[in-house]
């Protein structure tokens, strides 16, 4: 439900305008992740083993697991999943609701009639719901982030975005102007992470998922599933808290432009952009132990071979036995985005319209995720995040878009010809060409470390790339070069009607287009990450399309305008 009014007023040189909107949405989230339990193969023989135990009745279950070693060499059919088999408990559905309020106002001066100046100030605040299931225990002593959070919700009511921005022309001929602005934005708390901070709070009524390894007794048989949560032991609730100082993201924008007219209907500008963003979300362990020092040998090849490197390990027990693992919703993020703009634009005139722009941009962040929901750690040392701040993941720094609509007409010499007219009148052709760079990417490690709490080489859960040794998107997939074109021809048959018949191709030169590459570097081997070209294949392309870039594409249409 929305109401939103804006109401404008003209006065003498000042245009005021002034308003807001209060928007209040309901939102019925039904969604029990794994509710139906989960099995993970890291190889097809041991599936076919535990698929063959199921079609003979068992006949496969003293049977040895297909390629299993070490410590798990004692498997036999049914039980050849990897490591643990997963399954969800709880309430499946959740209603919240949220309401946004937002008033501004706005003041456009005419100072001189080569002058303009905007000034403006917005106020937003975004009302989050009640907790629905709080966890009825408290903070132990001296530990700030814990159940006490999941009982209210912060209120961030502090977001006033002042504007301000000018336009003036340089020459008074209205050819050259020089424009610019700033501003201060705020995004929402996504319901998404809402709902998370509701549902797993660790109580009997919020959602759990389960992780049983696969030795132990409560694990299941392929392909069954669990009636009713397990009684293990290890099985502690993961919670999410939001921060006691959760805020509303915050971007910080700003522009100065010049623009120049060369010609009729032709303009250039250049522009230099910077947007800096602050109070992003991220989400941090903060029931991790303090880390102990642990030194890995990088083996069997790469272009870490013969090194080692030492990292802050998170192993023994966790400060809050009563929980796994406590992630915070906190609003730590920084990233600073600036490009210059080269533009050159030509409004459709004599048959020609085109757009040409060039930016080279440079993007970096303290470790910024576009993650929906909730993860349980983000960074690699929770206790220091020195080894977050990097190249951003949306980091391009260079790229070139042209497009053009051309309708080249009949030759001169031919214009008086009805045979001319006839072959070579109604032509439009229309081309887009992209080249830009491909997106960065960091070195990263699969597997569990020994004696982890929860994964990663540092054990914090963190996502597997190798820090100290590389930056965070330290290399760079290929560039991309796309180039797609529409031909089209219009019969006229009379001053109202007209058939017109189109071909458009894209990708028009079939281009291998890199979209996705292999990341894994090392894999955990013990105490060493282990080089293994054959399976980790790092750097080697994985996917080459996308929704936006794909093979060559060629497609026909006809339309009748009457």
């Amino acid at each position: 439900w929305q109401f939103a009014n804006t109401t404008t007023a003209t006065m003498g040189s000042h245009t005021f305008k002034f308003g807001g909107d209060i928007n209040r949405v309901n939102d019925l989230l039904d969604n029990l992740r794994l509710e139906s339990g989960s099995y993970a193969y890291s190889n097809l023989g041991d599936f076919i083993v535990d698929y063959v135990n199921v079609i003979t009745g068992g006949g496969l279950s003293t049977s040895q697991c297909f390629g299993i070693a070490g410590a798990r060499a004692a498997l036999r059919g049914g039980r050849c999943y990897t490591s643990n088999y997963q399954q969800a408990f709880g309430p499946t559905a959740f209603r919240i609701r949220t309401t946004d309020y937002n008033v501004f106002i706005q003041d456009d001066i005419r100072v001189t009639p080569r002058l303009t100046v905007n000034l403006g100030l917005r106020y937003e605040y975004e009302k989050l719901p009640e907790p629905q299931i709080p966890n009825p225990l408290t903070n132990l002593p001296g530990q700030f982030v814990g159940p006490d959070q999941t009982k209210s919700f912060p209120a961030d009511k502090n977001n006033f975005g002042p504007r301000f921005g000018f336009a003036y022309d340089i020459t008074g001929d209205g050819k050259t102007s020089l424009r610019g602005g700033y501003g201060i934005y705020y995004g929402r708390i996504i319901n998404s992470t809402i709902i998370n901070a509701i549902s797993n709070t660790g109580v009997a009524a919020s959602q759990r998922v389960f992780s049983i390894p696969v030795a132990n007794a409560a694990a299941p048989v392929f392909p069954n599933v669990l009636a009713a949560p397990p009684n293990v032991a290890t099985q502690a609730a993961n919670i999410v808290v939001f921060s006691e100082h959760m805020a509303n993201p915050q971007i910080h924008q700003a522009d100065i432009v010049v623009e120049r007219e060369i010609m009729p209907n032709t303009v250039v500008s250049g522009a230099f952009l910077v947007s800096l963003g602050r109070r992003l979300p991220t989400f941090i362990d903060r029931n991790l132990p303090a880390p102990v020092s642990r030194t890995f040998n990088f083996i069997n090849g790469g272009p870490l071979n013969g090194q080692s490197i030492t990292v802050p390990f998170f192993t023994g027990t966790r400060p809050d036995t009563r929980f796994f693992a406590i992630t915070e919703i906190t609003s730590s993020i920084k990233s600073e985005y600036t490009a210059l703009v080269l533009q050159a634009n030509r409004r459709f005139s004599k048959g020609l319209q085109f757009q040409v722009n060039y930016t080279r941009s440079r993007t970096t962040d303290t470790g910024q995720n576009s993650a929906t929901f909730t993860f349980t750690n983000g960074p690699l040392n929770p206790f220091d995040l020195s080894l977050e701040p990097g190249r951003s993941n949306l980091d391009i720094p260079h790229k070139f878009v042209a497009s053009a609509v051309w309708t080249p007409g009949v030759p001169f010499g031919l214009k008086d010809s009805a045979a001319g007219r006839a072959i070579f009148g109604g032509f439009t052709i229309s081309p887009i060409v992209i080249v830009a760079s491909g997106v960065p990417y960091s070195a990263n490690i699969s597997g569990f470390g020994p004696s982890s709490i929860a994964g990663g080489i540092t054990g914090s859960g963190a996502l597997g790339r190798i820090p100290l040794k590389f930056e965070r998107n330290a290399f760079r997939q290929p560039k991309v070069v796309n180039v797609d074109l529409r031909v089209s021809r219009r019969f006229r048959f009379t001053e109202t009607a007209n058939l017109e018949v189109l071909a458009e191709a894209f990708n028009l030169f079939n281009r291998y287009q890199v979209t996705s590459v292999g990341t894994t570097m090392y894999t955990f081997s013990g105490s060493n990450l282990d080089f293994q070209p054959a399976t980790n294949a790092f750097g080697v392309p994985s996917g080459t399309g996308n929704s936006l870039i794909r093979e060559r594409q060629i497609q026909f249409a006809a339309r009748f305008h009457f």
